[in-house]
């Protein structure tokens, strides 16, 4: 009596968990089938709002390269152009000036500098001063080593 109630309520439990995973496959397939339906009904809407938003970005993006370049084209026209570049052509003239005088002119004017100040001169004369050589001297009159 005992067993047969046991496989009874084992029975019981067994068809109410088939049916309940009867009921979760169902409603998988119905949650999947309105998804698609879903998306279906929605996909060409979608595909043209993306269209129009990708379109007014690249229109943005192209329209600041535009105006970038007219800036740049604008930077030198007009009379503040005109300054700015003689500005830029100044500067850049200084610069190389300077460069120059840094690199070319400091060492020639510190060459020239050294020359003239510290100019090495010629011996005329070369003497030595050895003991033989002053002996020599003071037995012939008149003996000195021209050069």
């Amino acid at each position: 009596q005992r067993l047969k109630e046991l496989e009874r309520e084992k029975a019981l439990i067994s068809h109410k968990l088939n049916q309940q995973s009867e009921l979760e496959v169902k409603m998988a397939d119905f949650h999947h089938e309105q998804s698609v339906r879903e998306h279906e009904a929605t996909k060409q809407y979608r595909l043209e709002h993306d269209l129009a938003v990708e379109k007014l970005k690249q229109q943005g993006l192209i329209d600041r390269e535009k105006y970038k370049w007219d800036t740049i084209t604008n930077f030198f026209t007009g009379h503040e152009g005109k300054k700015r570049m003689m500005n830029l052509l100044g500067f850049t003239a200084g610069c190389i000036g300077v460069f120059y005088t840094g690199k070319v002119l400091a060492p020639l004017a510190t060459q020239a500098l050294h020359n003239r100040f510290f100019k090495p001169q010629l011996a005329k004369t070369v003497s030595y001063n050895s003991p033989l050589l002053s002996k020599v001297r003071s037995l012939v009159p008149g003996y000195s080593k021209n050069v």
